[in-house]
């Protein structure tokens, strides 16, 4: 009995891994293959597909975007000097010419600096001035002096002269003589004194001269700069166009620097528009693209691409290759389609929601029974109603373009 019992108990305990290595692999098919198996196919009615038509044509790459009118040209108001807005003369909206007073400001203190400076002037002047006629005095006086002692050295030069002749024949003392040479002495140094001072003198009063002048000319540049500056309280347009915008009422302080408006040039208008960064190496000056205004197709290209991304955007100037329309305003909407590529013979299919589920990978296509069947395929260049396939379609092939979100993992389509 007992040897029976061992017997079982060994043959038992040889079988619970098989049976567990069985129980696994029903459990894994259940739970696996089973569900597959389950919905490799469904059945659809044909009110709730959309199906098209695989082709072949010409296409071209392009993109939907929206832009904004925008002037080419645009000049900013802004406040160059500081001060409380007295009067404006032009309203927002309005059309001005080059050089027309917009607004006026006024600024008491620089107002004040600049009276203070002209009196600046005023007063270097009447100095430089009065040290002129101080100094054309000093000048006359010692060139008296250089006169008065060269005539007096030429006098004892001859009375010396004559007396020496007469000191050899005895009529005058050697006393006398020698006073007269020793005069004559001095006055010779005194002479150059005087002119070594005139010269000293001259060339003061040149280097004085030219400081002074100097010290003048750097006043008046001071004083034009803050006339400029009180100038600058005449807010004038700096070139003509549209006043689009102006920000001050009267009574208001604006600061330095402040933007009191724009004026706008739009005469000449752009389009610009915010780009998907997905297409910044797509998209170069030149490109073409189309724009329908008011029931009329118009022609753009690109003028200037901005390389800075933004919020994964990044934008671009378009402007109109013909006429611009007439009638446009600042900031208006405008759709464009923007040409990517060359326009090419491609196989393509209609875009659809199904391009959003598959990612381009694959696609269900409609057999002779009018059922439809997976199929793996590989995409190239899409445009608004085309994407291009560059493997696994052929043209005449039927798709179906609806969405496949309700199919799961269906791999054939019954269509009822």
């Amino acid at each position: 009995m007992d040897t029976k019992r061992s017997t079982r108990d060994k043959w038992l305990s040889k079988s619970k891994p098989l049976a567990l290595i069985v129980i696994s692999a029903l459990v894994l098919y259940w739970l696996v293959l089973s569900p597959l198996s389950a919905s490799s196919s469904v059945t659809v009615s044909k009110a709730d597909v959309l199906i098209g038509e695989v082709s072949e044509q010409h296409f071209a790459e392009s993109i939907s975007v929206r832009g904004g009118i925008a002037p080419q040209d645009t000049v900013y108001l802004d406040a160059v000097e500081s001060g409380r807005v007295e009067q404006v003369l032009v309203e927002e909206g309005s059309y001005v010419e080059k050089g027309e007073l917009i607004a006026r400001l006024s600024n008491t203190s620089l107002q004040l600096d600049v009276v203070s400076r002209e009196a600046q002037v005023t007063e270097q002047l009447n100095n430089l001035r009065n040290t002129r006629i101080t100094m054309e005095q000093d000048r006359l006086s010692l060139q008296n002096d250089v006169t008065e002692l060269s005539y007096q050295l030429d006098r004892i030069s001859s009375d010396l002269a004559r007396n020496e002749s007469l000191g050899k024949q005895s009529y005058i003392s050697e006393k006398e003589l020698a006073d007269l040479k020793r005069e004559k002495a001095y006055l010779k140094k005194r002479l150059a004194i005087a002119e070594e001072r005139q010269l000293q003198n001259e060339l003061l009063r040149a280097s004085q001269i030219d400081q002074m002048e100097q010290s003048t000319e750097s006043l008046k540049t001071n004083l034009a700069m803050a006339k400029r500056s009180l100038d600058n309280l005449m807010v004038t347009a700096a070139r003509s166009g549209y006043l689009t915008s102006l920000s001050i009422e009267t009574g208001e302080f604006v600061q330095r620097g402040s933007r009191l408006g724009q004026i706008d040039d739009l005469e000449q208008i752009k389009v610009v528009a915010n780009v998907d960064e997905y297409y910044l190496n797509r998209i170069e000056e030149g490109q073409t693209a189309e724009a329908q205004i008011r029931g009329k197709q118009h022609a753009l290209r690109v003028d200037k691409v901005y390389p800075q991304v933004s919020s994964g955007r990044f934008k671009v100037d378009l402007v109109f290759s013909d006429d611009a329309p007439v009638g446009l305003s600042r900031g208006q909407s405008v759709d464009l389609t923007m040409v990517l590529g060359q326009n090419r013979e491609a196989i393509v299919v209609p875009t659809g929601a199904y391009l959003n589920d598959t990612q381009g990978r694959w696609i269900f296509v409609l057999d002779e029974d009018g059922n439809a069947q997976r199929r793996n395929i590989e995409v190239g260049r899409r445009n608004e109603r085309f994407q291009e396939v560059v493997a696994g379609l052929m043209p005449g092939e039927r798709v179906i373009l609806s969405s496949y979100r309700q199919l799961g993992d269906a791999q054939h389509i019954e269509i009822d």
